[in-house]
């Protein structure tokens, strides 16, 4: 390498991808809870998905997440809304109910109510 060029450390990019080392609950129909953070993840096999930090009905905390194209984008609307700081944490708590719908062309899809 050219002295007159610095290499930057990969790790100092800040593109490296950490892996998740909570467990998390899979998001299904039926479900209630109270968001109160919410982060966007990107997985070379999923794409771009949702992780939620809050509660359940009983008050215990709970790490959830979902690979639905639909929650994932109400996640996205949720952050841009009710954001509050670089982490995800939100504004004010959100309670919402997973519920399954069918659409037109005979698909179900997850969806906050």
């Amino acid at each position: 390498m050219s002295e007159k060029i610095k290499a930057i450390p990969i790790s100092d990019t800040g593109i490296l991808t950490e892996l998740e080392q909570e467990e998390r609950t899979p998001l299904e129909a039926g479900m209630s809870l109270i968001i109160e953070k919410i982060a966007m993840r990107k997985s070379r096999k999923y794409g771009t998905y949702a992780v939620f930090d809050g509660e359940n009905l009983e008050g215990e905390k709970m790490q959830y997440f979902t690979m639905s194209a639909v929650l994932t984008s109400q996640a996205e609307n949720l952050l841009e809304k009710y954001g509050s700081d670089a982490e995800g944490s939100l504004s004010n708590p959100i309670l919402a109910s997973v519920v399954s719908k069918k659409s037109e062309g005979g698909r179900f899809y997850l969806t906050f109510n």
